[in-house]
């Protein structure tokens, strides 16, 4: 039995796989994960500032501005416009220069991929785990397994880490 052929790659090919890309990462993203608005609106009336440190192709700052979070994000920084990746420390370092926060005020609260709370922890953050239910098994650069530091099952839980 030949194998069947693949068609030659074209130009609308391309661009018909970058729009799907594009149209998937829309949907994620505005659809964010329960209670992600209502913390977010809560810290910010708290006068907190909020910043978000992404590792992501350029299809995620592409679709950011139309979605749900984008409006209580204080300082978006992604991986693919500031040729940085978690967990570098760098990354941490210019989050909080653009916050314009001391990180030893700061809380880091994410799922804990590609060892991005030890990257935390060692830039001076406070890192809190966030164990939701939709984990990625695949992802085996991760602090998941081994964290023993602050952790949170619903995000909610975040307000509770915050010195008043």
């Amino acid at each position: 039995m030949r194998a069947r052929e693949r068609p030659p790659l074209t130009l609308q090919a391309f661009s018909e796989a970058a729009e799907l890309a594009k149209t998937f990462v829309r949907h994620v993203l505005d659809k964010p994960r329960d209670t992600a608005v209502q913390t977010l609106t809560l810290l910010k009336d708290a006068g907190l500032k909020t910043g978000l440190v992404s590792n992501c192709t350029a299809n995620v700052p592409s679709v950011w501005p139309g979605t749900p979070l984008a409006r209580l994000v204080d300082v978006p920084i992604f991986s693919c416009s500031v040729c940085l990746k978690k967990p570098d420390l760098e990354t941490y370092f210019l989050a909080w220069r653009r916050l314009r926060v001391q990180s030893r005020n700061s809380l880091y609260v994410a799922d804990g991929n590609e060892h991005e709370l030890t990257g935390a922890s060692q830039a001076g953050l406070t890192p809190v785990l966030f164990r939701g239910s939709d984990e990625d098994p695949y992802d085996e650069g991760h602090d998941r397994k081994t964290w023993r530091e602050s952790t949170v099952s619903v995000l909610l839980d975040v307000l509770n880490l915050i010195d008043n």
